[in-house]
């Protein structure tokens, strides 16, 4: 998902949700974003989505390293009702 600010700022977002294998679907997440990481220290943010019951799967990459590539960690309720986070 891209969604652009009137500023120019974008934001570049990957979504996941649960699956057989979350684990493996997580470690693909990541590299899809890391391949469309084209703007880093730039005016694009950066972040991946995932139901709050996968949070142990993404947190496998230490926030050090989520911190140095500036991607953000967004969580979302399991019942996908965004008003509850």
């Amino acid at each position: 998902m891209i969604a652009t600010h009137p500023d120019g700022s974008r934001l570049l977002a990957e979504v996941k949700g649960v699956t057989r294998d979350s684990g493996t679907a997580a470690d693909i997440m990541f590299g899809q974003m890391l391949r469309r990481m084209d703007d880093v220290g730039g005016s694009t943010r950066y972040a991946v989505v995932v139901p709050e019951s996968l949070r142990r799967v993404v947190e496998r990459v230490p926030v050090a390293v989520r911190e140095r590539l500036g991607l953000e960690l967004w969580l979302v309720p399991d019942d996908g009702d965004p008003w509850q986070v």
